[in-house]
């Protein structure tokens, strides 16, 4: 008995094999379909698909074999792998390869062979499909060529078996990544609370120590406490934006729907910027069109998003000008919009900037963080609020020349059903 050779792309080959995780895996219809059809086609007892391991030939699909697999050693399908093309055995007892091959000699006594090898990914010979008979045949041109179709139709079918292994790796890794993304967000949510408690604390501690420092007369002591005011204040507006932006992120962000008067809401914001406007020596301009009237949406939500804007553009504007405009405005199928534009003379940004303007912790390049400072979460979590809201952000800039952010929110902001 002579012993199927290794072929010189082994290790290529075996890659390709195990790469479609077929191996000792259930049987499947599609796979005995076709050894159904080969079997009937060429009218044999025995009809198999089988893969070439390092060590052994197991059978995906059998028909007319008493075992799932055999040694490598002893395989037809050894020999059809090695040589990479079909092989053609009509009477096994007048080949001295296979005369005394155990399968020849005892079960299943196989006397004809015909296999057509099966390729893989990368189009390396991974198994074949085989017909045989228990008494010396001849195999024609014709039977040939109906090999060769069927065995594509098992390739296909083992491709589609990657695609589906392919597919549903990349499910548990999207799995595995919102889990992650969920846990990262609840840890963030949890720190964002036991950070924020004493954050306040100091914040109120230092207003009270102002306090008793202006009524002693003690100046030096006053400046200090309001530097520690201040990083205070600052470092609680980021973690209450990375607060916000995990919130949204597990999906426990809500939205709280109220009707509110929206040129009071614009005059606040207003009031409440001044000191960031003044601190760039840039002027404010506020335009409410006439009947703006009254909005249904997230209060709490519309006023951080253009407070967020009017801050940005008060940053990154010196000795300018900021503008609000705000306007309804009705679509054809009647419903209302709220459109509030923010305007500035500032610095503005290019169309490279603009792609990664609304990404998490990023600013528009990173000599701009250095320069004004900040996380680059502001704009993320408005674009998010807005869109929880139904609406959105969009941007246009020049550089050079300023930017102009421009929110489109519905009038009547519909509350979340509960779930």
């Amino acid at each position: 008995m002579e012993k199927p050779g290794i072929p010189a792309n082994e290790a290529q080959r075996l890659c390709s094999l195990h790469e479609l995780r077929i191996m000792d895996t259930p049987a499947e219809e599609r796979f005995d379909r076709i050894a159904q059809i080969a079997r009937r086609l060429f009218d044999t007892p025995i009809a198999y698909i089988a893969l070439v391991d390092s060590d052994r030939q197991w059978f995906k699909s059998a028909i007319g074999l008493p075992v799932p697999e055999t040694t490598r050693d002893i395989s037809f399908c050894g020999h059809t792998v090695m040589r990479n093309d079909t092989l053609i055995i009509p009477d096994t007892h007048r080949d001295p390869r296979f005369r005394d091959n155990p399968q020849v000699t005892g079960g299943p006594m196989i006397r004809f062979y015909a296999g057509q090898p099966v390729k893989g990914p990368g189009g390396f010979p991974i198994g074949t499909l085989c017909v045989a008979d228990r008494v010396p045949r001849e195999f024609g041109e014709c039977d040939l060529v109906s090999l060769r179709d069927l065995a594509a139709l098992v390739e296909r079918e083992l491709n589609l078996a990657e695609a589906l292994e392919l597919q549903n790796q990349l499910r548990l890794a999207k799995e595995a990544a919102e889990s992650a993304n969920r846990a990262k967000s609840s840890f963030l949510a949890n720190m964002s609370h036991e950070l924020r408690t004493p954050m306040n604390a100091i914040i109120g501690y230092s207003e009270m120590l102002i306090e008793e420092a202006l009524d002693s007369g003690q100046q030096e002591t006053v400046d200090d406490l309001e530097k520690i005011r201040s990083a205070g204040k600052h470092l609680l507006g980021l973690i209450n934006d990375i607060l916000d932006l995990s919130k949204i992120e597990a999906g426990k962000m809500t939205l709280h729907v109220e009707t509110f008067d929206l040129p009071a809401l614009i005059r606040e914001v207003a009031d409440t910027i001044q000191p960031l406007i003044q601190k760039n020596a840039n002027t404010l301009q506020i335009e409410c069109e006439p009947g703006l009237g009254e909005m249904t949406a997230d209060v709490t939500k519309v006023r951080q998003t253009l407070f967020n804007l009017l801050s940005n553009a008060s940053k990154f504007t010196e000795n300018g000008t900021v503008a609000l405009h705000a306007a309804r405005e009705e679509e054809r199928d009647g419903e209302k919009w709220i459109v509030l534009r923010v305007r500035d003379t500032g610095i503005g940004m290019t169309p490279a900037q603009l792609g990664r303007l609304f990404q998490e912790f990023s600013q528009a390049e990173s000599s701009t963080t250095k320069r004004f400072g900040g996380t680059g979460l502001g704009l993320a979590i408005s674009r998010r609020f807005c869109r929880m809201m139904g609406g959105d952000i969009t941007v246009t800039s020049q550089p050079g020349e300023g930017s102009e952010f421009t929110v489109r929110l519905p009038a009547g902001v519909r509350a979340a059903e509960p779930k």
